[in-house]
């Protein structure tokens, strides 16, 4: 699991908006791109479990960040 990843559950989208250590924030969509809807709180361990459980299937993989090169400037 991480953040930002959309899971394919029953006949709706559960989005990870935050991942702690102990807790995940969450939000169920019945479509995915549904805009107002409720965030919620579970135990990470708990959200895994009914991951499995409903046999979810992930729907996009949140890219990973790219460091952003610098540019050296030249002095005049």
């Amino acid at each position: 699991m991480a953040e930002g990843q959309m899971w394919n559950v029953d006949h709706a989208c559960l989005h990870i908006v935050e991942l702690g250590r102990h807790l995940a924030h969450f939000r169920i969509l019945t479509a995915p791109d549904q805009t107002a809807v409720l965030s919620r709180s579970i135990r990470v361990d708990a959200l895994a479990v009914y991951l499995r459980a409903s046999e979810a299937t992930l729907m996009n993989q949140s890219p990973i960040p790219q460091p952003i090169p610098l540019r050296s400037v030249a002095s005049n």
